[in-house]
């Protein structure tokens, strides 16, 4: 079985937005800030990272009518800087650790994301507030399926302000 850290081809992964995996959706509305407390697998009342001194960041994924929390800026092992996205806005290039990309995959796959990807939004919170939504693209689920995945994607948000909150956060965690 191929390492999760064996390197892809460039450009050939992205989580939200970048090389046509996923769309990028900014969030313009409302969202009702319910998710799912991971731990407990009830309804969180608190989804503000901040609280207890939690990373700032958080990864979630939606399936099932509920939203659970896939990692957080925590299992972050590197950030690069921001730039330019070929199809618009600021992107950002994460690393996860093993541990980090081992969560990732254990949930999409406890939500059934493997079945069916494009029912799967995958969200990136920063202190709270969601900054980028995207839908799971097939071909990444079947690349974080098969155990051929690095724990490498691009976050791409629509603001260069944003987008420089969110690497620092990612950084600093």
């Amino acid at each position: 079985m191929p390492s999760r850290r064996r390197l892809l081809t460039a450009g050939a992964l992205a989580l939200v937005g970048g090389a046509g995996c996923l769309s990028d959706v900014s969030d313009t509305g409302s969202t009702d800030g319910s998710t799912t407390d991971p731990a407990t697998g009830g309804e969180a009342t608190d989804p503000d990272p901040t609280a207890g001194g939690e990373s700032r960041v958080r990864i979630t994924v939606t399936g099932d009518g509920e939203e659970r929390e896939l990692v957080t800026g925590t299992d972050v092992a590197t950030v690069g800087g921001v730039e330019s996205a070929r199809q618009g806005g600021y992107r950002v290039a994460v690393a996860l650790t093993d541990a980090g990309t081992e969560a990732f995959a254990a949930g999409l796959e406890r939500v059934g994301a493997f079945e069916d990807p494009s029912a799967h939004e995958l969200r990136t919170y920063l202190d709270g507030e969601r900054v980028t939504a995207a839908t799971l693209a097939p071909g990444l689920a079947a690349e974080i399926e098969s155990d051929e995945w690095d724990g490498r994607f691009l976050v791409v948000v629509d603001d260069r302000e944003e987008a420089e909150r969110l690497r620092a956060a990612l950084a600093e965690a």
